[in-house]
């Protein structure tokens, strides 16, 4: 459950973003097509120490010119939030869709169009796809997880960053995965937890994980190896589901 403190920044984040609108308004005309939350925010869980503000901004042409007019637009926002800008183009999407399958359906299932078109309505998330590319996305977590802790195994803030960072990579497509094996999409958190469970996932490691990443759960610098370390094996316990047909 959202608490105040988490009510409270998603509001200033709402107030932020309707002046980032009319910033991009101004400075983009009729290239901007439209303007999207998703991620966090747009399940209305935002930390704005350790959340990116999500957005997708769909344009009807991309030039370093208009990309330097969206910049300069941008700088007073970043100053306030992490601001996490995705420029597509409407022709683009069809292809971006069908390349991220599992990103776009979460944009399609948990958005708001905060100005423009929903242009998600027209998204066509191949099902036999997200498997795939659920598994690929777990798989480069998998060896990215061992390249940090080789290179930083012994630089506890670096593992700190690096468990916060792909906490919400592992839950996606964990939920994915459920879905795809039990026909029931996975809405929230509390449903993704509900059935790790039920999958002999190691249910309150998990919620660990969450519980860490968004500073209720502490650990000690010396035991963040260890804590790494366990994060590493959910991520290869939740491949070894996706890989059972």
């Amino acid at each position: 459950m959202q608490s105040t403190s988490g009510d409270d920044a998603l509001i200033r984040l709402k107030g932020a973003l309707n002046e980032f609108v009319e910033r991009l308004r101004i400075a983009l005309g009729d290239e901007l097509v439209s303007v999207v939350l998703f991620g966090g925010a747009a399940r209305g869980r935002f930390d704005p120490a350790v959340s990116d503000a999500n957005v997708m901004l769909v344009l009807r042409s991309v030039t370093t010119e208009l990309l330097d007019r969206l910049s300069t637009a941008s700088e007073p926002f970043r100053r306030m939030f992490k601001l996490s800008l995705l420029t597509v183009t409407e022709s683009d999407l069809p292809d971006s869709v069908e390349v991220f399958p599992t990103k776009f359906l979460d944009i399609q299932r948990f958005h708001e169009t905060l100005w423009g078109k929903d242009v998600t309505t027209a998204f066509e998330v191949p099902r036999d796809r997200l498997q795939r590319h659920a598994m690929r996305q777990l798989m480069n977590l998998h060896l990215r997880l061992r390249q940090v802790y080789l290179e930083a195994r012994n630089r506890p803030e670096q593992l700190d960053s690096m468990i916060r960072r792909s906490v919400s990579t592992l839950l996606l497509q964990l939920g994915i995965l459920i879905e795809l094996k039990t026909g029931k999409a996975c809405e929230s958190v509390e449903d993704v937890l509900a059935a790790a469970g039920s999958a002999n996932l190691d249910r309150a490691n998990i919620a660990e994980f969450i519980e860490f990443k968004y500073g209720r759960h502490d650990v000690a610098p010396d035991a963040l190896p260890a804590f790494y370390g366990a994060f590493m094996r959910e991520v290869e316990a939740v491949m070894r589901l996706g890989a059972v047909r």
